[in-house]
Protein backbone atom coordinates (compact mmCIF):
# COMPACT_ATOMS: atom_id res chain seq x y z
CA UNK A 1 0.00 0.00 0.00
CA UNK A 2 1.05 3.47 -0.95
CA UNK A 3 2.30 5.87 2.13
CA UNK A 4 1.97 9.52 2.10
CA UNK A 5 3.57 11.84 4.69
CA UNK A 6 1.40 14.80 5.34
CA UNK A 7 3.51 17.26 6.61
CA UNK A 8 1.44 20.54 7.01
CA UNK A 9 1.91 22.26 10.35
CA UNK A 10 -1.94 23.21 10.41
CA UNK A 11 -3.24 20.37 12.89
CA UNK A 12 -6.61 21.43 11.63
CA UNK A 13 -5.36 21.27 7.60
CA UNK A 14 -3.32 17.63 8.40
CA UNK A 15 -7.01 16.77 9.57
CA UNK A 16 -8.72 17.01 6.76
CA UNK A 17 -6.14 15.86 4.59
CA UNK A 18 -6.34 12.38 6.23
CA UNK A 19 -10.21 12.89 5.79
CA UNK A 20 -9.82 13.49 2.00
CA UNK A 21 -6.83 10.87 1.73
CA UNK A 22 -8.91 7.95 3.37
CA UNK A 23 -10.64 7.71 -0.61
CA UNK A 24 -7.32 6.90 -2.01
CA UNK A 25 -6.97 3.76 -0.37
CA UNK A 26 -3.07 5.27 1.34
CA UNK A 27 -1.44 5.20 4.22
CA UNK A 28 -1.21 8.86 6.05
CA UNK A 29 1.78 9.65 8.52
CA UNK A 30 1.80 12.79 10.18
CA UNK A 31 4.71 14.62 11.02
CA UNK A 32 5.49 17.74 13.04
CA UNK A 33 7.50 20.26 10.93
CA UNK A 34 10.38 19.91 12.98
CA UNK A 35 10.34 16.00 12.03
CA UNK A 36 9.25 16.17 8.51
CA UNK A 37 12.74 16.40 7.33
CA UNK A 38 13.76 13.45 8.97
CA UNK A 39 10.50 11.22 9.20
CA UNK A 40 10.68 11.26 5.24
CA UNK A 41 14.38 10.40 5.03
CA UNK A 42 13.44 7.31 7.58
CA UNK A 43 10.56 6.19 5.88
CA UNK A 44 10.86 7.04 2.33
CA UNK A 45 6.90 7.93 1.53
CA UNK A 46 6.08 7.76 -1.79
CA UNK A 47 4.65 11.20 -1.62
CA UNK A 48 5.01 14.41 0.59
CA UNK A 49 2.68 16.56 0.88
CA UNK A 50 3.63 20.26 2.39
CA UNK A 51 2.05 23.86 2.60
CA UNK A 52 3.83 26.36 1.26
CA UNK A 53 2.69 29.82 3.26
CA UNK A 54 3.82 32.98 4.53
CA UNK A 55 5.58 33.54 6.95
CA UNK A 56 7.96 31.23 6.35
CA UNK A 57 7.26 29.37 3.01
CA UNK A 58 7.84 25.78 5.07
CA UNK A 59 6.98 23.86 2.28
CA UNK A 60 9.53 25.38 -0.10
CA UNK A 61 12.29 24.71 2.59
CA UNK A 62 11.37 21.15 3.04
CA UNK A 63 11.39 21.13 -1.09
CA UNK A 64 15.43 21.93 -0.88
CA UNK A 65 15.93 19.96 1.39
CA UNK A 66 14.31 16.76 -0.57
CA UNK A 67 16.05 17.90 -3.81
CA UNK A 68 19.16 17.82 -1.81
CA UNK A 69 18.88 14.91 0.09
CA UNK A 70 16.01 12.85 -1.57
CA UNK A 71 15.19 13.70 -5.06
CA UNK A 72 13.48 10.61 -5.28
CA UNK A 73 10.88 11.80 -3.14
CA UNK A 74 7.79 13.18 -4.95
CA UNK A 75 6.32 16.26 -3.36
CA UNK A 76 3.22 17.92 -4.15
CA UNK A 77 2.52 21.56 -2.28
CA UNK A 78 -0.87 23.11 -1.36
CA UNK A 79 -0.89 26.64 -1.50
CA UNK A 80 -3.42 29.59 -0.64
CA UNK A 81 -1.38 32.15 -2.74
CA UNK A 82 -2.72 33.36 -6.41
CA UNK A 83 0.78 34.70 -7.08
CA UNK A 84 2.53 33.20 -10.06
CA UNK A 85 5.57 33.23 -8.49
CA UNK A 86 4.57 30.73 -5.87
CA UNK A 87 4.34 28.28 -8.93
CA UNK A 88 7.26 29.46 -10.35
CA UNK A 89 8.88 28.07 -7.20
CA UNK A 90 7.79 24.99 -6.46
CA UNK A 91 8.86 23.88 -10.17
CA UNK A 92 12.25 25.43 -9.86
CA UNK A 93 12.45 23.19 -6.72
CA UNK A 94 10.88 20.01 -8.63
CA UNK A 95 7.95 19.38 -6.61
CA UNK A 96 5.57 18.11 -8.96
CA UNK A 97 1.90 19.67 -8.66
CA UNK A 98 0.47 22.45 -6.41
CA UNK A 99 -3.08 22.00 -5.31
CA UNK A 100 -4.43 25.58 -4.17
CA UNK A 101 -6.19 26.28 -1.15
CA UNK A 102 -8.93 25.71 0.00
CA UNK A 103 -8.61 22.10 -0.82
CA UNK A 104 -11.28 19.26 -1.71
CA UNK A 105 -11.35 15.49 -2.48
CA UNK A 106 -12.02 16.84 -6.05
CA UNK A 107 -9.18 18.92 -6.41
CA UNK A 108 -6.43 17.07 -4.33
CA UNK A 109 -7.50 13.30 -5.20
CA UNK A 110 -7.40 13.37 -9.28
CA UNK A 111 -3.71 14.89 -8.69
CA UNK A 112 -2.95 12.18 -5.92
CA UNK A 113 -4.24 9.67 -7.94
CA UNK A 114 -1.78 10.07 -10.84
CA UNK A 115 1.69 11.22 -9.03
CA UNK A 116 1.02 7.55 -7.16
CA UNK A 117 -0.15 6.01 -10.11
CA UNK A 118 -3.60 4.85 -9.01
CA UNK A 119 -6.58 4.41 -11.03
CA UNK A 120 -8.03 7.09 -11.96
CA UNK A 121 -10.03 8.82 -9.47
CA UNK A 122 -13.76 9.10 -9.57
CA UNK A 123 -16.14 11.00 -7.15
CA UNK A 124 -18.20 9.09 -5.05
CA UNK A 125 -21.60 10.13 -3.00
CA UNK A 126 -18.91 10.10 -0.51
CA UNK A 127 -16.65 12.77 -1.57
CA UNK A 128 -19.52 14.44 -3.55
CA UNK A 129 -22.17 14.57 -0.51
CA UNK A 130 -20.42 15.78 1.97
CA UNK A 131 -20.33 19.40 2.37
CA UNK A 132 -16.98 19.11 4.26
CA UNK A 133 -14.69 17.32 1.82
CA UNK A 134 -16.63 17.87 -1.31
CA UNK A 135 -16.18 22.33 -0.93
CA UNK A 136 -15.93 23.59 -4.21
CA UNK A 137 -12.55 24.41 -5.38
CA UNK A 138 -11.63 27.43 -7.70
CA UNK A 139 -10.90 27.03 -11.40
CA UNK A 140 -7.11 25.29 -11.81
CA UNK A 141 -7.13 24.88 -8.31
CA UNK A 142 -4.86 21.83 -8.91
CA UNK A 143 -1.25 23.24 -11.07
CA UNK A 144 0.84 20.66 -12.71
CA UNK A 145 4.44 22.36 -12.59
CA UNK A 146 4.49 22.24 -16.31
CA UNK A 147 3.02 23.27 -19.53
CA UNK A 148 0.46 21.50 -20.03
CA UNK A 149 1.44 18.08 -19.51
CA UNK A 150 -0.29 15.57 -17.01
CA UNK A 151 -0.06 16.46 -13.35
CA UNK A 152 2.48 13.18 -13.02
CA UNK A 153 5.06 15.18 -14.12
CA UNK A 154 7.38 12.20 -14.93
CA UNK A 155 9.43 14.23 -16.93
CA UNK A 156 10.46 16.63 -14.17
CA UNK A 157 11.79 13.87 -12.41
CA UNK A 158 14.76 13.60 -14.42
CA UNK A 159 16.41 17.03 -14.48
CA UNK A 160 18.57 15.94 -17.37
CA UNK A 161 16.10 15.32 -19.55
CA UNK A 162 14.22 18.87 -18.78
CA UNK A 163 16.13 21.32 -16.93
CA UNK A 164 14.15 23.94 -15.38
CA UNK A 165 14.14 27.55 -16.67
CA UNK A 166 15.47 30.31 -15.02
CA UNK A 167 12.84 31.55 -12.44
CA UNK A 168 11.17 34.98 -13.68
CA UNK A 169 11.90 38.57 -11.17
CA UNK A 170 9.80 37.23 -7.95
CA UNK A 171 7.45 40.05 -6.24
CA UNK A 172 9.40 39.08 -2.90
CA UNK A 173 11.88 36.64 -2.27
CA UNK A 174 10.67 33.08 -1.30
CA UNK A 175 13.13 31.04 0.21
CA UNK A 176 14.99 28.99 -2.73
CA UNK A 177 18.62 29.43 -1.94
CA UNK A 178 18.53 30.30 1.38
CA UNK A 179 16.26 28.16 3.45
CA UNK A 180 14.81 30.11 6.75
CA UNK A 181 16.14 29.99 10.09
CA UNK A 182 13.23 27.31 11.02
CA UNK A 183 13.69 25.55 7.67
CA UNK A 184 13.28 21.67 8.50
CA UNK A 185 16.44 19.84 9.38
CA UNK A 186 17.31 16.81 10.90
CA UNK A 187 17.90 17.61 14.68
CA UNK A 188 21.14 18.86 16.16
CA UNK A 189 20.01 18.74 20.02
CA UNK A 190 18.48 15.56 19.94
CA UNK A 191 21.29 12.63 21.65
CA UNK A 192 23.09 9.89 19.43
CA UNK A 193 22.50 6.37 21.99
CA UNK A 194 23.12 3.47 20.88
CA UNK A 195 21.00 -0.01 21.36
CA UNK A 196 18.89 -1.85 20.03
CA UNK A 197 14.95 -0.98 20.42
CA UNK A 198 11.96 -3.55 19.99
CA UNK A 199 8.66 -1.55 19.11
CA UNK A 200 5.54 -3.75 19.46
CA UNK A 201 2.27 -1.50 17.80
CA UNK A 202 -0.11 -2.56 15.95
CA UNK A 203 -1.00 0.90 14.54
CA UNK A 204 1.27 0.85 11.38
CA UNK A 205 1.41 5.00 11.69
CA UNK A 206 2.44 5.26 15.24
CA UNK A 207 4.94 2.28 14.52
CA UNK A 208 6.29 4.14 11.51
CA UNK A 209 6.78 7.71 13.56
CA UNK A 210 8.68 5.94 16.47
CA UNK A 211 11.23 3.89 14.27
CA UNK A 212 11.61 7.25 12.75
CA UNK A 213 12.53 8.50 15.66
CA UNK A 214 14.27 6.26 17.29
CA UNK A 215 16.73 5.76 14.40
CA UNK A 216 16.99 9.41 14.06
CA UNK A 217 18.47 9.21 17.26
CA UNK A 218 21.17 6.49 16.24
CA UNK A 219 19.01 3.54 17.41
CA UNK A 220 18.57 0.32 15.71
CA UNK A 221 15.09 -0.69 15.12
CA UNK A 222 13.08 -3.84 15.29
CA UNK A 223 9.36 -3.81 14.54
CA UNK A 224 6.59 -6.16 15.65
CA UNK A 225 2.57 -5.72 14.96
CA UNK A 226 1.14 -8.10 17.62
CA UNK A 227 1.89 -9.75 20.64
CA UNK A 228 3.01 -13.11 19.58
CA UNK A 229 5.88 -11.83 17.09
CA UNK A 230 6.60 -9.43 19.84
CA UNK A 231 7.67 -11.69 22.15
CA UNK A 232 9.24 -14.46 19.70
CA UNK A 233 11.66 -11.48 18.22
CA UNK A 234 12.45 -10.66 21.73
CA UNK A 235 13.66 -14.24 22.35
CA UNK A 236 15.28 -14.23 19.13
CA UNK A 237 17.09 -10.76 19.52
CA UNK A 238 17.19 -9.78 22.79
CA UNK A 239 16.47 -6.38 22.51
CA UNK A 240 18.12 -4.03 24.70
CA UNK A 241 14.79 -2.35 25.24
CA UNK A 242 10.99 -2.63 24.28
CA UNK A 243 8.37 -0.38 23.40
CA UNK A 244 5.56 -2.34 24.11
CA UNK A 245 1.46 -1.28 23.43
CA UNK A 246 -0.77 -2.82 25.92
CA UNK A 247 -3.84 -3.40 23.68
CA UNK A 248 -2.77 -5.88 20.91
CA UNK A 249 -4.04 -8.55 18.64
CA UNK A 250 -3.51 -11.93 19.46
CA UNK A 251 -2.62 -10.94 23.44
CA UNK A 252 -2.00 -8.02 26.05
CA UNK A 253 0.74 -6.17 26.14
CA UNK A 254 0.98 -7.20 29.68
CA UNK A 255 1.36 -10.51 29.24
CA UNK A 256 3.98 -9.85 26.71
CA UNK A 257 5.90 -8.19 29.30
CA UNK A 258 5.51 -11.20 31.64
CA UNK A 259 6.73 -13.63 29.00
CA UNK A 260 9.67 -11.46 28.37
CA UNK A 261 10.72 -11.45 31.93
CA UNK A 262 10.80 -14.78 32.09
CA UNK A 263 12.08 -16.20 28.70
CA UNK A 264 14.74 -13.66 28.08
CA UNK A 265 18.05 -14.16 29.90
CA UNK A 266 19.36 -10.91 30.39
CA UNK A 267 16.72 -8.10 32.17
CA UNK A 268 14.90 -6.05 29.71
CA UNK A 269 13.46 -2.65 30.12
CA UNK A 270 10.17 -2.05 29.12
CA UNK A 271 8.49 1.85 28.28
CA UNK A 272 4.31 0.90 27.71
CA UNK A 273 2.50 2.59 25.26
CA UNK A 274 -1.12 2.85 25.57
CA UNK A 275 -4.29 4.25 24.38
CA UNK A 276 -6.90 2.33 27.06
CA UNK A 277 -8.30 4.45 29.92
CA UNK A 278 -9.09 1.35 31.79
CA UNK A 279 -9.53 1.53 35.31
CA UNK A 280 -6.51 -0.37 36.94
CA UNK A 281 -5.05 -0.76 33.93
CA UNK A 282 -2.01 2.12 34.98
CA UNK A 283 -1.49 0.20 38.44
CA UNK A 284 -1.69 -3.52 37.08
CA UNK A 285 1.20 -2.54 34.59
CA UNK A 286 3.01 -1.22 37.29
CA UNK A 287 3.64 -4.40 38.86
CA UNK A 288 6.04 -5.64 36.26
CA UNK A 289 8.49 -2.73 36.98
CA UNK A 290 8.50 -0.73 33.29
CA UNK A 291 10.85 1.94 32.54
CA UNK A 292 7.43 4.05 32.07
CA UNK A 293 3.90 4.32 31.46
CA UNK A 294 2.82 6.84 28.35
CA UNK A 295 -0.44 7.04 27.83
CA UNK A 296 -1.62 7.77 23.37
CA UNK A 297 -1.17 10.88 22.40
CA UNK A 298 2.33 10.64 24.73
CA UNK A 299 4.60 13.26 25.45
CA UNK A 300 7.42 13.01 22.53
CA UNK A 301 10.23 14.47 25.11
CA UNK A 302 9.12 12.22 27.85
CA UNK A 303 8.84 9.08 26.01
CA UNK A 304 13.11 10.06 24.59
CA UNK A 305 13.73 10.95 28.10
CA UNK A 306 12.61 7.92 29.68
CA UNK A 307 14.35 5.64 26.37
CA UNK A 308 17.53 7.42 27.56
CA UNK A 309 17.07 6.03 30.96
CA UNK A 310 16.61 2.95 30.20
CA UNK A 311 19.07 2.62 28.14
CA UNK A 312 21.88 4.13 30.38
CA UNK A 313 20.94 1.66 33.14
CA UNK A 314 22.22 -1.26 30.75
CA UNK A 315 24.79 -3.15 32.74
Amino acid sequence: MKLILLADPDPAVSSLLNAHLQFAGVERLNAARAEALQTALDTRPDLVVAAAEPPDWFGFSLAQHLREQAPEIPLLLLSASPEAWVQETARVLRARAVVHKPVSAQNLLPVVHDLLGLPPFVPTPETTGNPLLASAAAPGSAAPLNDGAPPALSRLANPASSPPRTAPPLPRPPPVASPPATAPAPPTTQPSLTGKVLVVEDDRNIAKALAARLRAAGLEVLMAGDALSGLDMAVRQHPDLVLLDIGLPAGSGLKVAERIQTLVPKLTPIIFLTASRQPGLREEALKLEPVDYLEKPYDADRLMEAIQRALASRV
